[in-house]
């Protein structure tokens, strides 16, 4: 119940490669006090908690510390309706120049002025509304409780601040639909216009979930749904609105999996020997394995997404939430009416989870004080300079060969950031440090010289600096030196070092062999086309010293052993 006492992660696992929501998320609020019927991650973790502002705080500062993350994320269901977002965005800004902030899909009108002021002065990330419905009867019956009038009035602020675009959230498929409300999203889209914002409309088909008190209703067919996305890409004509949809086909499957029962179980198994994997993305997925496996097994699709009778038995009936589903009944008379609920923050809506008292009777405060933790901020986190231009040399081997050159480039940003070393960042709205590497080298060949360039305040003592910024790098990647001074007073002279028994390129000189494998040195330039020919299964790119050295204790060698036979 205490979120503060919750666990959350503050060294999370972090990818080598770029990824989608490649960043540090943080988890201000759980559950949500909005009551959405369709949402059944609004019903499944009532009730609505929040992490204090102190502790969000704490968990930001360690976990940016350990990762070098430079964006963050506000988790919650419901991001605008933290009571202390203001003050926790003013702490970032502060605490943690540069960093990007972003929030995740937001109740229209839940986020205000100050808000989205304080959001533009620096690093953002988007904006992302959850419309759901374009009319207001139909929101009701939705309990989308929202101001879109709010929002269209924030509309030239959101310009002003910087943003070129947002985006906007819309379900189709609700049984009380009309023409008329699919055809009213330009009553939202062309305000955005008008304010000089692009459009970014993300449409998905309505799957009635389990537990929520549209778990009654039906799913809309296939022809009818796919007649409906065509009319609203017909009704935006302009460039400037970007409609992206939910494959229907997808959605289908997630109805038939949410709303199924024991006979279902075989057909997963159908889908393991047909090779089915990886279905969200979209040339993996077909329709064709679920429609022969309800063919074959003599069941009918429609049985499965075709509406229920309250008093009828549900498969999932027997599953306690916690919610009592009497009142998702009552709900789901409410939204035939037309009928609002008040959001649970404010009043109890009677859900049957007992709520303490305090809770029940709403969220207090807007903003909550940042106390002791506001007080330190310190101008140490500024980064004001002066500034001094230095050089990274490091390393790439086993595996790491393999991280391609701007993924190396963000990982060695992230090392040098949890290192505490304060870059020197350029630009207004996303802030990032300045940087320069050495010519890239195909993936799949190793090196040992490296070479990154950056600008940063003082570093008191780059030694222990590169053993600490080796200890943040995935295996194979180690920095090596770190020199204050500019990359091109750095020159490294390299030559390549070649394992294998491929045909030698011209130039190259033999070491020494070992069973069939035979070692080169080779200071060529066609590396990409040497690589790729495949006679070689190392390439390790390494200062010319280093080779130098070898010849020379060889040589050494060989006299001494010449010395030896006379």
């Amino acid at each position: 119940d205490d979120l503060d006492a919750s666990y959350h992660a503050l060294k999370p696992p972090i990818p080598v490669v770029g990824s989608v929501h490649n960043r540090l998320n943080v988890e201000i609020a759980r559950g949500c006090g909005n009551g959405c019927r369709f949402c059944m991650a609004g019903y499944g973790y009532r009730p609505y908690r929040e992490r204090s502002v102190g502790r969000v705080a704490e968990i930001i500062d360690q976990a940016l510390e350990t990762t070098g993350y430079e964006e963050l994320s506000f988790l919650s269901l419901s991001a605008g309706n933290y009571s202390s977002l203001v003050g926790l965005i003013e702490y970032v800004k502060k605490r943690h120049p540069g960093t990007s902030i972003s929030l995740p899909s937001l109740k229209i009108g839940s986020i205000s002025e100050e808000e989205i002021r304080l959001l533009g002065e620096g690093a953002r990330g988007g904006f992302t509304f959850a419309l759901e419905a374009s009319t207001l009867d139909l929101r009701k019956r939705l309990n989308k409780d929202i101001d879109v009038d709010t929002l269209i009035r924030q509309l030239p602020l959101l310009r002003s601040c910087g943003w070129r675009s947002l985006k906007l959230y819309l379900m189709i498929g609700f049984p009380w639909e009309t023409e008329e409300d699919l055809r009213a999203i330009q009553q939202v889209t062309t305000p955005c216009l008008r304010a000089g914002l692009e459009v970014n409309l993300s449409v998905s088909p309505f799957t009635p979930k389990p537990h929520t008190p549209f778990q009654w209703l039906k799913m809309e067919d296939e022809d009818s749904l796919r007649w409906k996305i065509d009319l609203i890409k017909k009704s935006l004509p302009s460039k400037k609105i970007k409609v992206k949809v939910r494959d229907v086909g997808t959605s289908l499957v997630e109805a038939l999996i949410a709303r199924g029962d024991e006979r279902l179980t075989p057909l997963f198994e159908y889908l393991h020997h047909k090779g089915v994997r990886l279905e969200a993305w979209s040339e993996m997925f077909s329709m064709d394995h679920y429609r022969d496996w309800l063919r074959v097994a003599g069941l009918d699709l429609d049985e499965f997404l075709s509406a229920r009778e309250p008093k009828e038995g549900l498969p999932w009936g027997f599953i306690d939430t916690g919610v009592d589903p009497a009142f998702l009944a009552r709900e789901a008379e409410r939204a035939e009416k037309g009928e609002l609920t008040p959001d649970c923050r404010t009043a109890c809506a009677g859900c049957g989870l007992s709520c303490p008292a305090e809770r029940a009777g709403g969220v207090d405060g807007r903003p909550v004080a940042l106390g002791d933790v506001r007080s330190g901020i310190g101008s140490e986190k500024q980064g004001v300079g002066p500034y001094l231009t230095y050089t990274l040399r490091y390393k790439k081997s086993g595996d790491a060969r393999y991280i391609g050159h701007l993924d190396a480039m963000s990982l060695l940003i992230r090392a040098l950031k949890a290192a505490g070393i304060r870059l020197k960042m350029h630009g207004r709205y996303h802030p990032k440090p300045r940087v320069a590497l050495s010519q890239a080298i195909p993936v799949g060949v190793e090196s040992t010289c490296e070479l990154m360039e950056f600008e940063a305040e003082p570093i008191r003592d780059p030694g222990s600096t590169v053993r600490i910024v080796s200890r943040s790098l995935p295996g194979g990647m180690k920095a090596l030196e770190l020199a204050p001074r500019p990359m091109r007073e750095r020159h490294v002279p390299f030559q390549y070092f070649l394992v294998g028994n491929g045909q030698p390129p011209e130039g190259a000189e033999a070491w020494r062999r070992k069973g069939h494998k035979v070692f080169y040195f080779w200071a060529g330039g066609n590396l990409k086309e040497l690589w790729t020919s495949g006679g070689f299964e190392r390439i390790i790119k390494v200062d010319s010293r280093r080779i130098d050295g070898i010849r020379t204790r060889d040589q050494r060698d060989l006299q001494r052993n010449q010395g030896r036979l006379s």
